[in-house]
């Protein structure tokens, strides 16, 4: 088996992982992260690769009959998951912070495929919900997205997709921990 074959050595050096490191009369880091083993590299990488196989979600909005954007269709495919978000919600799951995530709700709200019901216990709160038309683009999207999702997840048995999705729950609930530490203070 090739020594530089990601099975054979995760761990692997060099340029883009496919040999040893350019030679050069430049400055060498003293400490150079090995990015094959370095988990947020990794999970970075995989996530790049597999947003270009299958069917492209650049290509998927562009076709839809709805005139959103990629900002817009995260938004939206995830209060189609979720069956309702509230706009905090929405930026604790994506990512997203609220200006790009108020942008895309009053895009979204314009072309009417998603609206505000309003909390009765607390009016500043709203769950942002799908129209008809909203469900429809979403549903037209997300079918050919799960054959995406399906295709990459194709190489792996039942057993190593749960597996790997445990794993992936483990360390969102770590890293989270990580994140949520002490809060510091200062003058």
């Amino acid at each position: 088996m090739d020594k530089n074959n990601s099975e054979a050595n995760p761990g692997r050096a060099g340029r883009l992982g496919n040999g040893p490191a350019r030679s050069h009369e430049g400055a060498s880091a003293a400490h150079p992260l090995p990015l094959y083993s370095f988990l947020p590299f990794r999970l970075m990488r995989a996530g790049l690769i597999m947003s270009s196989a299958g069917h492209k979600l650049s290509e998927l909005v562009d076709a839809s009959t709805a005139p959103i954007k990629e900002r817009e269709w995260r938004v939206l495919s995830m209060i189609g998951a979720e069956g309702g978000l509230t706009s905090v919600e929405v930026c604790e799951l994506s990512g997203l912070d609220a200006p790009t995530v108020s942008r895309a709700v009053k895009t979204l709200s314009q072309l009417n495929l998603i609206r505000a019901l309003k909390s009765k216990s607390d009016r500043r709160q709203a769950l942002l919900i799908l129209t008809e038309e909203g469900a429809r683009v979403h549903d037209d999207i997300s079918a050919k997205r799960l054959v995406s999702g399906q295709q990459i997840a194709a190489c792996l048995s039942e057993q190593e997709l749960a597996t790997f999705l445990k794993t992936l729950d483990k360390i969102e609930a770590h890293t989270r921990g990580l994140k949520d530490g002490p809060e510091e203070w200062q003058e």
